[in-house]
């Protein structure tokens, strides 16, 4: 999933999608994970992109310093990692 997000990965391979839309895994957790993985999900970047809010929001809510996207909330920012 890491790959994917940050753009190493490009192909939807059929066992990739097989084990997100397992039947053991919840389905509000494959949707969710479907949506992370098409980067559909509600980050400031998206939001911008969408016209939700402007550029000047464009820093993460939580005072990292850093641009809010779905890598950076996922991967990057600490507090995430550590959990």
């Amino acid at each position: 999933m890491y790959s994917s997000i940050i753009g190493e990965y490009v192909a939807e391979d059929s066992r990739d999608l097989a084990a997100i839309w397992n039947g053991l895994i919840p389905f509000k957790v494959s949707v969710f994970v479907w949506r992370l993985l098409q980067n559909r999900i509600p980050s400031i970047d998206n939001l911008i992109k969408r016209g939700v809010l402007s550029e000047s929001q464009k820093f993460c809510l939580f005072d990292c310093g850093m641009e809010e996207n779905v890598s950076h909330l996922f991967f990057e920012w600490k507090l995430a990692s550590e959990v």
